[in-house]
């Protein structure tokens, strides 16, 4: 099959207005917060909770049990213009569990997790839309020297901690 959709230019690609807003909000009023949450340590911490979390709660799709779903992402990405590597992963779906995707980023690495009954229920078209989509947060998390990832995990400890204010 010959790809119709020319490769995004990552120069056309920028953060909203509104993400650009809350990362220089955060990092003029929040300076210990964002030290922190910019720190190689909280990189390694996170990187290292990222992990664990994924063998807790997910399994791998390997490329030999699922190519259609890995030619898909690698369709994706290059559409995207994305070079990292991608692992993707099912997480496991009781009766009812709504269809969603999520992405665990490291610098060269896009770890997606499909829940619900993704896999069956999306054809191909769909599938590619739904990682290419997570696969743009990878890019937004990369730029501007991983700043918006630092966002994102701020974001994410805050609302998690009890003590925030």
């Amino acid at each position: 099959m010959v790809d119709s959709f020319p490769a995004v230019r990552l120069q056309d690609l920028t953060p909203l207005p509104y993400q650009q807003a809350l990362a220089a909000h955060l990092q003029a009023n929040e300076p210990e917060a964002w030290r922190w949450a910019a720190s190689a340590e909280a990189r390694e911490e996170h990187t290292a909770a990222m992990r664990a979390e994924l063998l807790r709660s997910a399994y791998r799709l390997d490329a030999d049990a699922h190519p259609d779903l890995h030619a898909d992402a690698t369709l994706a990405a290059q559409r995207l213009g994305v070079a990292a590597r991608i692992t993707l992963y099912q997480a496991p779906s009781g009766d009812g569990a709504a269809m969603n995707a999520a992405i665990y980023v490291v610098p060269g690495e896009a770890h997606i997790v499909l829940s619900g009954p993704l896999l069956e229920k999306l054809q191909p078209p769909e599938r590619q839309a739904v990682l290419g989509h997570e696969l743009a947060h990878y890019l937004l998390w990369e730029r501007d020297g991983g700043r918006h990832h630092v966002v994102d995990r701020l974001l994410h400890a805050t609302a998690a901690d009890p003590r925030a204010d």
